[in-house]
């Protein structure tokens, strides 16, 4: 026996049954000498309802989930409009679709799901944990600018330095044109005064 078929013997025991089945498995696996493997089956948490529900899910159906949001990723990343909305829609009804199933097998074992339970199920699939594309954004991600070279950022921060000091040595200049004329005012005026006076 190895891990896979551990695993599916696991994902079939219902919760009642599954620490039984837990034990077992790793007393198989340790007397055939697999302890690492007894150990990791050992380790396994017992899943509540919805977890071991959702376990049960057709593995075809998985796979349209798996394909429908691969789908939707890539039309976030390359299409707009109807193709993008489109492509979102079907991957909501692959999640649901696969969410449908999960009650429709509690409740055929007998087993109560709530609408809080449904929607815990539903962000379940939906998390960045069972999704290797991590959990579909609101939005289309803004493209990114490539990083500038440290160089080109050196050359702007110098054109940036450039520009200040220009700009602040023209209001220099602007101000002293303007005290240099106050001060040619100044001395017109004193002349006029001596000429006054010397009359």
């Amino acid at each position: 026996m190895d891990l896979a078929e551990a695993r599916s013997r696991l994902r079939a025991a219902p919760p009642r049954e599954f620490v039984r089945v837990r034990r077992e498995l790793a007393t198989e696996l340790r007397a055939a000498g697999e302890a690492h493997l007894a150990k990791l089956v050992a380790s396994r948490k017992k899943p509540n309802r919805a977890e071991w529900a959702l376990a049960q899910v057709d593995e075809d159906r998985m796979r349209e989930l798996e394909h429908a949001r691969a789908a939707a990723r890539k039309a976030q990343e390359h299409a707009s409009g109807d193709a993008l909305r489109e492509a979102f829609a079907e991957y909501r009804r692959a999640v649901t679709a696969v969410l449908d199933e999960a009650v429709a097998i509690a409740r055929e074992n007998k087993m109560t799901i709530t609408a809080a339970q449904e929607r815990e199920m539903r962000a379940a699939l939906e998390r960045p944990s069972n999704d290797p594309l991590e959990a579909l954004p609101k939005s289309r991600p803004k493209p990114k600018r490539p990083a500038a070279p440290a160089s080109r950022a050196r050359d702007r921060a110098r054109e940036k330095l450039e520009k200040r000091a220009q700009r602040e040595l023209a209001k220099n200049e602007a101000r002293a044109e303007r005290a240099a004329a106050d001060v040619a005012v100044a001395r017109a005026k004193l002349e006029a005064l001596r000429y006054r006076g010397a009359r």
